[in-house]
């Protein structure tokens, strides 16, 4: 390209004069890395010179430091930055005139970037062929080092099959697979960045035997402890993680000196490697410093905290997160920091585990965070996210394996990334497992036989005859239990103990009929052994093999028989698991299981992995045939913790835990116990719903308003803010909602509200947040579904449905979309949405105007007043979804939805219900009944059959196949999204239908928004506009009188003089108003007036 050299004469027609700055330099702060721009805008002709200088030495210019300059304006350019950087910077303009000019500033380079160092490393390791090496590291630093890996100082080739790398978290993994003997060696991992670089290396031996003393750890801290600032008389808690091997050794210290236990003074120890020192009802003498030490044969180390104990008056306490180590660093990217406490198992069963956690509470206000749920193999496994996107503080884990444990930890995420995983919760579900259940007959293993003559079990005895040998008539070991057992499909054996001398021989009866044995092609089979043990074997039981068995021994001194009933066994089974309970300190209590199994199950109740015995406040109870209960007797504190049953028979065993928490505060039980209820007022705290609140992103969005997930401030709590824009009218039915929500705050089937804030044009109803969504979407997300399920969910409905009808209420807007589930993966649900709940007084029953069509009962279609009953057809026509995946009543329109409401012609798709049973069939039959007083009430359908036996489950139940429920979701969302409020709360009756021409309730494109109030015009003052005219301050009193009708003076009563006819002009005054209000009339019909 040509260049061009121009001179110092100007060409824009600016007239020479002295070189100044017109604009100059200005102080700046940038980031380590960033490109940095100086500018500068000068004047004067001609050009005048520039030179730029730093700390008072002229700057060389290079790739990375130049600048442009066309004569007006300049730019001194920095590319990357670093804070070498740093400095004052001069601009210098030299005019042909020989005047000058000078612009400085102070500019402060950030450093951010970090050499990289390691924070976690491998030790040396033994292993042995064919198993798999894993070296472990974290590395700190920034940018992010790139590692490199050596062995023997030569570089591993990572895409060779015999090299994996492996990302936890931070932490990364050098996988060496099926190792041999050539893998023996120094491994060594670089770290580098543009910072500088560091290395961390260790031997690897790979033999036949490892030496258990040769794997070591020195002791390191995965969580430091930090300082506590703890008001006088309360309770302080100094907690660390250490890890190492073998077990490290600790000791706590105060300003040097050891720490003596004391019941005030607790230091406790886990498992897990956390350590705790309590300190409660602390003094100012209790200040000072605190230090842990922890020591094995490998190294040492500690760490250290204050504690200054605090009064009312002094300062608040810092924050939370100055306990962790690594603060600054995780202050500065954003990201959360990580949960300091383990999650705790809500509930377990074989297959799945319910794992909940303390809420993250976050540093001033930020949009609310997400949690991440991790897990992996115990003992040995590899760490993979289970569930992400979490906004609640429980998950459901689905599909585990029986008698596997399993480790579970937590992150919190946002945008800026994702936080260090907390500490991990375990199961041991090992411990709650027992051997079956014995009921055949055994000898005694230390039994010694006699050293003379032939052997002889335990229990017999040899005769002699006159010549000297040995004789004796047959005879059978007493039994203890006469009924053996044994499972369909498998094979099972029966067992007796007979002896004699000589060996008797052995026959067999089944029923009273002899039964041959060790046939060619037969199953059945026996063995007799020198021990007297003989054995029957059955392979692959059927039904018909089930009886009395008779075995019978004869050899020529004699003859014996003994008969044992052979029986089916049932596997244990849990059909009512143990549920998360919550009880007030010094009340009482119980936890329920109920399990299934024959014969009866010998149970035993553990606490936390350990098996409880009972006492005089902890009493188990058992109600036949399959109800095991234990109750609680003025629970404490300590009483908190997983409980679990464990129940074994012959055939196996089951077992089922739940967490019990102990509540010692009022406000905390009230909102966490489902049997309290607590009154809600409007506006019960100052300010605005974001005074109180961090509000992120919508959850949902209906007819009535739009909700958001949120998070409170200062306990971290997840709730759901439903936030309503309205007036007049609209506040009638807000105010109607919260009422019902109030009187519906103890049911755990229905969503209670947390708090309530209202402005003049605004509600916002703060209420519990349902984890786990829409069950429509969960269920459309699974392939297939069983009846079961569905009468699970069905049974839960008609108990929000009970209590409501229990408190003179009915719901009124039951639809799919108004069922959630608890907790993602959960199967526990709660009603939303009572915005169209009444209360129903059956001699006076009032119409419904509103509701989805597909849903409403025929007597709200036409018009006729509804009751208790309208709730339960909205039940049959969620039943008969869920088990079709179609909607009995749905038409093209919403017209053509309400006639065949009206008319009760119910579409039966007859393939749907092709394969579910005739107790579900009935159960519908019973609820979609044309007339009301046709249909079941709530208490009968509870006692329904399909509903009782819901939880025994078969084995191998028929699936219901979602393709049919996937395509009316995608039509039920659809009616929504067009239905469903902008902003401003929106509510249409069902007979408008009949009337738009678009055949729907809520019309496409309606606009239903009241219009902005116009702007006020603003006149042109005149002059005179502004002349104060004088008043005349001269005024006279007239005679004062009243224009009262009613009596005046001392002793007088508040009696009426004349109007008679004013409450009857009052009647017809309100007679008018109800005509032309709608929300007036049923206020008035309501209220009774």
């Amino acid at each position: 390209a040509p260049l061009v050299v121009l001179g110092h004469e100007r060409e824009d027609d600016q007239p020479d004069g002295p070189a100044m700055f017109t604009s100059g330099l200005k102080d700046q702060s940038a980031d380590e890395g960033q490109t940095l721009i100086l500018p500068v805008a000068v004047k004067g002709g001609p050009i005048p010179n520039m030179k730029w200088y730093k700390d008072g030495k002229q700057i060389k210019l290079n790739d990375r430091m130049f600048f442009t300059y066309d004569g007006d304006r300049s730019f001194l350019e920095i590319r990357p930055c670093s804070s070498s950087d740093s400095g004052v910077y001069m601009c210098r303009v030299d005019g042909e005139d020989g005047t000058s000019a000078e612009t400085e500033c102070n500019i402060r380079i950030r450093k951010c970037f970090e050499k990289p160092s390691f924070s976690m490393g491998f030790n040396a390791t033994q292993q042995m062929p064919g198993l798999d090496i894993r070296l472990s590291v974290r590395v700190d630093g920034l940018p992010r080092p790139d590692l490199t890996w050596f062995k023997d100082n030569k570089r591993i080739d990572l895409s060779s099959d015999h090299y994996k790398i492996r990302r936890d978290g931070e932490a990364i993994t050098l996988l060496v697979r099926q190792c041999s003997y050539s893998d023996s060696g120094i491994y060594k991992c670089v770290a580098s960045n543009k910072e500088g670089s560091a290395d961390h290396e260790a031997a690897v031996e790979v033999c036949d035997e490892i030496d258990p003393n040769r794997r070591f750890e020195a002791p390191k801290f995965l969580k430091v402890m930090g300082d506590q600032e703890v008001f006088e008389n309360d309770h302080a808690r100094f907690k660390a993680v250490v890890t190492g091997k073998p077990i490290p050794d600790f000791c706590w210290l105060k300003n040097g000196q050891p720490i003596a236990e004391t019941h005030r003074v607790v230091p406790e120890r886990d498992l897990d490697g956390i350590l705790r020192l309590t300190i409660r009802h602390i003094t100012e003498e209790d200040s000072g410093t605190y230090t842990l030490k922890v020591w094995n044969d490998h190294g040492k180390t500690s760490c250290m905290g204050k504690l200054v104990c605090e009064c009312i008056s002094k300062k608040t306490r810092r924050d939370v997160g100055e306990e962790y180590k690594g603060w600054d660093k995780i202050k500065r990217s954003g990201v959360p920091i990580p949960l300091p406490d383990k999650p705790y198992i809500s509930a377990l069963s074989d297959r799945r585990v319910t794992i909940s956690w303390n809420p993250y509470i976050g540093q001033g206000p930020q949009p609310p965070i997400t949690y991440q749920v991790e897990m992996c193999e115990s003992p040995e496994g590899d760490w993979f996210t289970a569930r992400t996107g979490i906004r609640g503080t429980s998950v459901d884990i689905t599909d585990l394996a029986p008698k596997c444990d399993y480790k579970f930890r937590i992150r919190n995420e946002n945008k800026q990334g994702v936080s260090e995983p907390s500490p991990y919760v375990c199961t041991h579900r090992n411990k709650l497992e027992a051997p079956p259940v014995c009921y055949e007959p055994t000898l005694n293993k230390n039994y010694v036989p006699p050293s003379e003559g032939p052997y002889v079990p335990e229990g017999f005895n040899l005769d002699r005859d006159n010549s000297g040998n040995y004789f004796a008539a047959p005879r059978f070991l007493r039994l203890i239990h006469d009924t053996q057992y044994g499972q369909r499909s498998f094979n099972s054996s029966i067992k007796w103990y007979a002896y004699g001398y000589p060996t008797p021989k052995i026959s067999f009866t089944f029923n009273g009929k002899p039964l041959l044995t060790g046939l060619k092609g037969s199953r059945i089979t026996h063995t007799q052994e020198a021990s007297g043990e003989v054995v029957l074997f059955l392979d692959k039981v059927t039904k018909k093999d089930f009886g009395d068995y008779e075995c019978f021994a004869k050899n020529e001194h004699g003859e014996s028989k003994q008969k044992i009933v052979f029986e089916l066994a049932e596997y244990p089974r849990v059909t009512q698991h143990l549920d998360e309970t919550h009880i007030r300190s010094h009340a009482t209590g119980r936890i329920i299981c109920r399990i299934a199994g024959y014969p009866p199950c010998e149970v035993q109740w553990y606490k936390d992995w350990v098996p409880l015995g009972t006492s005089f406040r902890l009493k188990p109870q058992f109600i036949e045939p399959d109800l095991y209960i234990l109750n609680f007797n003025g629970a404490i504190v300590r009483d908190t913790g997983l409980y679990s049953l464990s129940a074994v028979n012959v055939a196996g065993v089951a077992a089922s835990s739940c967490l019990l928490q102990v509540e010692d505060n009022e406000h905390t039980f009230v909102w966490t116990g489902p049997g309290k209820a607590r009154h809600i007022p409007i506006n019960r705290r100052r300010g605005q719903l974001e005074d109180h609140y961090d509000v992120g992103d919508e959850i949902g969005r209906g007819t009535q308003g739009i909700t958001y997930h949120c998070v409170e401030h200062f306990t971290g709590l997840n709730f759901a803010a439903k936030s309503m824009w309205g007036r007049d009218r609209f506040k009638v039915w807000m105010h109607l909602e919260h009422e019902m929500m109030n009187l519906a705050s103890s049911c755990q089937y229905i969503t209670r509200l947390y708090d309530c804030y209202e402005s003049a044009k605004n509600m916002v109803l703060v209420m519990e947040l349902c984890g786990g969504g829409e069950l429509l979407y969960t269920l459309t997300q699974h392939q297939f579904l069983t009846e079961y399920e569905v009468a699970h969910y069905i049974r839960q409905i008609l108990e929000a449905v009970e209590y409501l009808h229990d408190r003179c209420i009915a719901h009124l807007g039951l639809n799919v979309g108004d069922i959630l589930l608890n907790h993602p993966n959960g199967t526990n649900i709660k009603i939303s949405d009572l915005s169209l709940a009444r209360t129903i007084r059956i001699a006076k029953l009032q119409p419904l105007d509103y509701g989805m069509p597909e849903y409403v009962a025929p007597e709200v279609a036409l018009g006729k007043g509804v009751s208790y009953s309208a709730d339960m057809w909205s039940v049959g026509v969620i039943t008969y979804l869920l088990l079709s995946g179609t909607s009995p009543f749905r038409g093209e329109n919403d017209r053509e939805t309400l006639t065949k409401v009206q008319k009760g012609e119910l579409t039966f798709d007859m393939d749907a219900f092709a394969n579910i049973s005739p107790e579900a069939k009935e159960f519908m039959a019973k609820l979609l009944q044309f007339k009301p007083e046709n249909r079941m009430e709530v208490k009968v359908a509870l006692n329904h059959p399909w509903i009782i036996n819901s939880q025994l489950q078969p084995r191998d139940p028929y699936k219901i196949n979602t393709d049919n429920l996937r395509t009316y979701a995608a039509k039920y969302r659809e009616w929504y999204a067009n239905a469903s409020c902008r902003r401003w709360f929106r509510r249409r009756p069902l007979q408008s239908a009949f009337t738009h021409p678009s055949k729907m309730v809520y019309p496409p494109g309606e606009e239903y928004t009241p219009p902005d109030s116009p702007d006020r015009e603003v006149g042109v003052p005149e002059i005179g506009d502004y002349i104060i005219h004088p008043k005349d301050l001269c005024y006279e009193l007239a005679p004062i009188t009243s224009d009262s009708h009613y009596q005046q003076g001392p002793d007088t009563y508040l009696l009426q003089l004349r109007d008679v006819d004013f409450p009857v002009r009052l009647r017809q005054y309100m007679k008018v108003a109800a005509h032309r209000s709608p929300a007036y009339a049923a206020q008035i019909r309501e209220n009774l007036y």
